[in-house]
């Protein structure tokens, strides 16, 4: 359960190894020191110890979130103590678990890292009020626009110690005395008008504090608009669930137009192939239609008007030369009897 929340702007000069460096100096400095921790200015680190845990880690453009947490410590109650980092800007959380064992406390203290920051030089002013565990003695109210609470208690009899109610609500109201003739407590509220804060003169002071706290401490959680770490932890692990989605769908996108294309070249050469197979069957068909003319041109009788000499001459010696042409170099010596052939037959046909 968050118990306290306050936040803080820092000087420009203030950086997250600042406040590292601050918060890992506080935590060893207290009962729930960590042994052997060891920070060498990583962006996530994580340490663990029995029944301890402190991380470190940062979410780039969300901040830099600084958590340490207990489970089950002297007093048998748990707690985390939680900063984030975000635009010079400071969000202190203050989670607090009790359990049924737990040695019961009815205020909440103030972690003391958030005191040894609202003490440093690193943070800026709320308007004209320091953020302070003591209270301021004014002659009359100033109008200050601050963003927390303003308390005005009106003396010269306080109902409550100003210097009490200031150490429990550092980070949550500045405390304002006036002098007054009448005691009263009245609140002011960032951008609205001065309420009385009501109560009975039978009411003990010790109730009339508590109720007090709790009401400016209940104000100021609400105002809690940063996120935890878990909820930071959660909305990154999401994120990088939609960027695994979104990269798991471009793959298969790509993937697909690898087989589209694959499968249009497919076609491409399927019908490629197609006209191939066509284009050989008509080149199949033209070579037997030229075998069967070959084979008419070689082996059908020649007609050949014998009683026209001079055509039939004409055409043996054309075929002679052919032949003669068609000889090769071993067979030169049958030339002879070629010619001798073809004058006997021509003389034949002369008879």
């Amino acid at each position: 359960m968050l118990c306290y929340y306050s936040f803080l702007h820092t000087i420009n000069t203030f950086n997250k190894d600042i406040l590292i460096q601050m918060y890992i100096n506080w935590l060893q400095r207290t009962k729930n020191q960590m042994p052997n921790l060891n920070y060498h200015g990583e962006d996530d680190f994580y340490y663990t110890v029995p029944h301890k845990e402190l991380i470190i880690k940062d979410f780039k453009d969300k901040g830099l979130n600084i958590s340490f947490k207990t489970n089950d410590n002297i007093k048998n109650n748990r707690f985390t103590v939680e900063i984030l980092y975000l635009n010079h800007t400071l969000h202190l959380k203050f989670y607090k678990e009790i359990t049924d064992q737990s040695i019961y406390i009815d205020k909440v203290s103030i972690p003391g890292i958030f005191r040894d920051l609202f003490h440093s030089s690193y943070i800026l002013n709320d308007d004209v009020f320091k953020i302070s565990d003591k209270p301021y003695y004014l002659d009359r109210l100033t109008d200050a626009n601050t963003e927390l609470p303003i308390i005005v208690l009106k003396g010269p009899n306080y109902r409550l110690d100003p210097k009490e109610l200031a150490y429990q609500l550092t980070g949550n109201a500045h405390i304002v005395c006036l002098n007054d003739c009448k005691s009263a407590i009245m609140i002011k509220y960032p951008h609205q008008n001065i309420k009385v804060f009501k109560s009975s003169y039978k009411e003990s002071h010790h109730r009339l504090l508590l109720r007090l706290c709790d009401t400016i401490r209940n104000y100021c959680i609400n105002l809690n608009h940063s996120y935890s770490y878990q909820q930071l932890y959660e909305m990154e692990l999401q994120e990088k669930q939609k960027d695994f989605k979104q990269s798991t769908i471009e793959i298969k996108e790509y993937y697909e137009n690898e087989i589209n294309e694959k499968q249009m070249m497919l076609q491409m050469f399927q019908e490629e192939y197609l006209e191939k197979c066509q284009l050989l069957e008509k080149t199949k068909k033209l070579n037997s239609e030229l075998n069967h003319k070959s084979q008419l041109l070689n082996y059908e009788p020649l007609l050949i008007n014998q009683e026209d000499n001079e055509e039939y001459y004409t055409y043996m010696m054309n075929l002679l030369q052919i032949t003669l042409r068609n000889l090769d170099n071993n067979e030169i010596y049958r030339r002879k009897d070629i010619i001798e052939s073809i004058i006997k037959a021509n003389k034949q046909v002369n008879i």
